[in-house]
């Protein structure tokens, strides 16, 4: 997915505690403005964009970066709930 279609659904809000995404649009009025995704068995938080499920900091990431990562994410405090940037860094 192109980061400015990523750009037109969502945006970087780092006060939201778990996915740190807020809905700019959504097929659903009552959606947008709320915080995107939810946290998953898997232990991270997932955003659901058409079919395809993603994983959230991999958004948080491409928002603030302009690009996907390169690399696998690691979660610098090993909370993989916690999607701040700061929190985030790639692993070659």
């Amino acid at each position: 997915m192109p980061i400015s279609e990523l750009r037109e659904r969502f945006e970087y809000a780092p006060e939201l505690e778990g996915s740190c995404l807020r809905r700019l649009s959504s097929h659903r009025a009552d959606r947008v403005g709320k915080m995107a995704g939810t946290n998953s068995a898997s232990r991270y938080w997932l955003v659901q964009i058409g079919p395809k499920m993603f994983k959230a900091h991999r958004i948080v990431w491409a928002l603030v970066k302009g690009e996907w990562p390169k690399h696998r994410l690691d979660h610098k405090d090993q909370d993989s709930y916690n999607n701040k940037i700061e929190n985030l860094r790639e692993c070659p």
